[in-house]
């Protein structure tokens, strides 16, 4: 029996815009906005650290919309530092994290590769390990198969 979120499928599969404190509305990922940001190599999909300009464009598809982004991929820098220049600094905390939320509704119902849950961060595969030590595949952890793990 799965133990799966009801309100997370839910969330994925009637979704709706979210209304950042600054006004702005985040719009739920659709499958157009999540081709977007994969063309963008959006940090909000890759997992990977990014400072704020290379935010940007990724929280621009996530609150236009996906024709008008796609018109003008090739100037999305300059659209989504303009469009940020009329926000002040606190916007870019609620409006990410109401774009995380969108992007994180959405990937509980979407299975990756393997027909798991896709992660933040992963296009194939299994997210990178935390302790920097290969992963292993074979289902089993080095500490429970009685090799020994390597000092820090």
């Amino acid at each position: 029996m799965s133990k799966a979120n009801p309100q997370k499928s839910i969330a994925a599969l009637i979704p709706a815009p979210i209304a950042t404190p600054c006004g702005v509305m985040v719009r739920p990922l659709t499958l157009g906005a999540y081709a977007l940001l994969e063309r963008v190599k959006s940090p909000m999909i890759t997992g990977e650290a990014a400072p704020v300009l290379e935010t940007l464009p990724s929280l621009y598809i996530l609150t236009h919309s996906g024709r008008h982004v796609l018109e003008h991929l090739c100037d999305i820098d300059a659209l989504a530092l303009e469009w940020a220049e009329t926000l002040p600094p606190s916007a870019i905390r609620d409006i990410e994290l109401a774009a995380r939320r969108q992007i994180a509704a959405m990937l509980d119902v979407i299975a990756d590769e393997t027909g798991g849950k896709k992660k933040v961060g992963t296009t194939a595969g299994s997210p990178p390990s935390r302790s920097g030590r290969p992963r292993r595949t074979d289902g089993a952890s080095a500490t429970s198969s009685g090799m020994p793990t390597p000092a820090p």
